[in-house]
């Protein structure tokens, strides 16, 4: 019986992913979002820091992404990346119906730190009420004491940031060629956030400098060219 009611609400999730046309995005299906990249070879990642700006692209080649808060700012966003639930309810509710993609943890944090009250579902309800139709892409975050095998997993839980080029760098990198940031990885002693934004974080040059790191090994590795604007 309980095997059957699984069975059951899996059918009725997948018809409502496609009465309201959002696919959810895990390890069976990742090849959709793949796919969709074949003519892309440009990111622009933007962060809350204080060198935000905001960049409009210039053709069907770039792809740009708004972490957090960024989102409401920016003319052409197509992703929109999180990984602490507070900041999906800060983002305008125009947001979801012009974005693409969407990228969480299925754990999102709560008060900064894993929390089984995080689940993605209550992403999913929201956007779905929203009116976001696209790809909704989930993943394991390390804070995650039980990753799911049927998610993509991405190392780093540094910022959402590294999230977001965990992902462009480990999925994408037959396709992208270079990654530009804006509001990332630049210290700056007097705020830690571009005056547009708020936040609860501290980004003080050690930690920035572990996004720095991060970022470098990364695109290294996977030889795709960056800059820190």
């Amino acid at each position: 019986m309980c095997l059957f009611f699984i069975f059951n609400y899996r059918i009725l999730n997948y018809m409502s992913d496609i009465h309201n046309n959002i696919t959810i995005i895990d390890v069976n299906n990742i090849n959709l979002v793949e796919n969709d990249f074949k003519n892309i070879d440009y990111v622009r990642i933007f962060g809350k820091g204080s060198t935000f700006q905001d960049v409009k692209k210039t053709s069907d080649k770039e792809f740009n992404i708004g972490i957090n808060q960024t989102v409401n700012e920016l003319i052409d966003c197509d992703m929109f990346v999180i990984n602490d639930l507070c900041n999906l309810y800060l983002a305008k509710d125009e947001v979801f119906k012009k974005i693409k993609y969407i990228l969480t943890p299925e754990y999102l944090h709560i008060n900064e730190k894993f929390n089984i009250n995080g689940h993605f579902q209550k992403v999913y309800d929201y956007i779905k009420e929203k009116g976001f139709v696209g790809k909704y892409i989930v993943y394991n975050l390390i804070t995650n004491p039980n990753l799911n095998k049927n998610y993509i997993n991405l190392p780093s839980a540094i910022s959402s940031c590294n999230t977001a080029t965990d992902f462009i760098c480990i999925f994408l990198n037959n396709f992208i060629k270079h990654i530009s940031f804006y509001g990332v990885g630049i210290y700056n002693s007097q705020e830690n956030y571009n005056n547009k934004y708020i936040g609860n974080g501290i980004y003080n040059m050690y930690r920035i400098n572990l996004i720095n790191t991060h970022i470098d090994n990364i695109c290294k590795k996977y030889k795709i060219e960056y800059v820190l604007n």
